[in-house]
């Protein structure tokens, strides 16, 4: 990767890699480099005995992790040399999320609320995107009013990860009620006919003798005239 002493990643996803390397041009020199993430197998892109293996950032632990290389010259040298790196890979930061509340609309999701992202890493500075790359910004993510998945991406100044969040926006319940005979004499008991979402309360003004879980009216303690009934 052209550095030398040490060199600083993050922790490493899948398919990110990490090359050594040597600045020696001599056809007969063998090499044998030591440290974490190296292979026995010759066949192997981070063979131990290649001039410049390549290891998977996955495979090498949280940490400082140094590497030394062996040089052995063939004749008419006939010696060895020896160099090393240091490869410290930096964890990435806890990202936590916690689905918010799901309201009912047209009610919006603050996604920047601090209960969201509550059990990360503290101090992170929070960026918000539609898609699991980070590549689309989320507008206004302190009022979503779509619902769907979100990510919150967490950086620490150094390191970052991405971390998806559900927001869910209840729509609004539909139902309908009518009383079907209406006018009604003074007597007896009007019945509602309701469609639609059930378990609402039936109110009304107070000259109108309703039963508030049934809609049911008792005409004959009800007051003449015209009442209006809400269901909620």
């Amino acid at each position: 990767n052209g550095i030398s002493g040490t060199a600083t990643f993050c922790e490493g996803l899948a398919g990110s890699t990490v090359q050594l390397g040597l600045d020696v041009n001599i056809a007969s020199a063998t090499y044998l480099w030591t440290g974490a993430g190296l292979s026995t197998d010759p066949a192997a892109p981070n063979y131990q005995g290649l001039k410049s293996p390549v290891i998977a950032l996955t495979d090498i632990p949280v940490g400082n992790n140094p590497y030394t290389v062996t040089i052995t010259l063939g004749a008419p040298c006939n010696t060895t040399s020896t160099g090393s790196v240091n490869i410290i890979i930096n964890g990435l930061p806890t990202i936590v999320t916690n689905a918010p509340a799901a309201p009912c609309f047209p009610g919006t999701v603050d996604l920047t609320a601090a209960a969201v992202t509550a059990g990360s890493t503290p101090g992170l500075v929070y960026t918000y995107f539609r898609d699991a790359a980070g590549t689309i910004t989320l507008d206004n993510p302190e009022a979503v009013s779509v619902s769907g998945t979100y990510y919150i991406k967490g950086f620490d100044g150094t390191c970052s990860d991405i971390k998806p969040v559900v927001v869910t926006i209840n729509p609004l319940p539909i139902a309908s009620i009518s009383y079907a005979s209406a006018p009604y004499c003074k007597r007896g008991t009007a019945t509602v006919t309701q469609t639609g979402q059930a378990g609402g309360t039936y109110t009304s003004d107070a000259g109108l003798a309703i039963n508030a879980t049934t809609g049911a009216i008792d005409l004959l303690n009800s007051t003449t005239g015209s009442h209006t009934v809400t269901y909620t």
